[in-house]
């Protein structure tokens, strides 16, 4: 098969037999690689309507994808995998260039790859794109067994935000601590925000606040696929930092996640995952009982 026969799709929203193809060749690129991550193929993740996927075929089979998701307007990231019996022979750089085009475009300026550390396939790739090393990033599994029971000393208080929430001093104070602990500005904190709560409408996920003496210690939101719980933006106010709150918030929201799974008579598996140079967060979480399980490493082209 040469390359000249290869045809690239570019596509804002998959279709069904679209997604069968792509999970068929990750599944094929899994074994080969021994990997394991899943694309996320829902067209609903950027808040522009860019074609965010592309598909490499040739006679019609698909050898290649190519995924982009955008968390600003000038930084995409990028997951991509070539059949292992059709690497070096070019498809990865079509894909990409044709890729680059779109986003260069709309003023993208920086891509980043994500590449699982179990692989070892992309690293040629990556060294011809003279790709930097910028961060890694780690899977981690709640796999603590011994609980012997719940206690909350410090008397923190979970409350649940609802879609239907109109306070809005509140909605101010979440911005608030988004803007502070996440470096998000308003355009991203309102798009991320939007889904979440679309999220809690779905019933795919939840979002918790943490009190103490009336006033928002830190957040948490969690995200339910399958029989997986994951946990992500758990943060903690500023002004509350360094005094030993993160364990106790940890404990609260997973015990609210353990009685969830004991109500609904379903085992939950609590995922999270946590920047690499955030050694503090990443000590929080294996100290209370998270171990790594996977490693992700991003890699910036400019």
């Amino acid at each position: 098969m040469e390359a000249e026969h290869l045809k690239i799709k570019k596509i804002s929203r998959l279709n069904g037999r679209q997604r069968e193809e792509i999970r068929e060749l990750e599944a094929i690129c899994h074994a080969a690689d021994k990997t394991k991550s899943k694309v996320y193929l829902a067209s609903d993740q950027n808040a522009t309507d860019i074609p965010c996927f592309f598909l490499a075929y040739i006679n019609e089979c698909l050898v290649g994808f190519l995924g982009i998701y955008l968390p600003t307007m000038e930084e995409a990231e990028i997951k991509a995998f070539v059949h292992p019996q059709q690497r070096q022979k070019g498809y990865f750089g079509k894909l990409f260039n044709r890729a680059k085009k779109v986003l260069t475009q709309i003023g993208v300026k920086r891509f980043i790859f994500i590449h699982e550390a179990n692989s070892k396939a992309a690293l040629p790739v990556l060294e011809s794109l003279e790709a930097q090393l910028e961060r890694s990033e780690y899977i981690l599994s709640y796999r603590r067994t011994d609980e012997t029971g719940f206690s909350n000393p410090e008397e923190l208080i979970l409350t649940e935000l609802s879609e239907k929430t109109q306070d809005s001093t509140i909605k101010q104070e979440v911005f608030r601590l988004y803007k502070e602990l996440f470096q998000m500005s308003e355009e991203e904190i309102k798009h991320h925000f939007d889904q979440i709560l679309e999220s809690i409408f779905e019933q795919e996920g939840k979002f918790y606040l943490i009190w103490k003496n009336n006033k928002i210690l830190g957040c948490c939101a969690t995200s339910f696929k399958e029989k997986n719980t994951w946990l992500y933006d758990f943060g903690i106010d500023k002004e509350f930092q360094g005094q030993g709150h993160g364990k106790h918030m940890l404990e609260l929201v997973v015990h609210e996640l353990r009685s969830i799974s004991t109500l609904s008579n379903c085992t939950q598996n609590i995922f999270l995952h946590v920047n690499g140079a955030n050694k503090v967060a990443l000590s929080l979480y294996t100290d209370f009982g998270f171990e790594v399980i996977e490693q992700y490493n991003y890699y910036c082209v400019k």
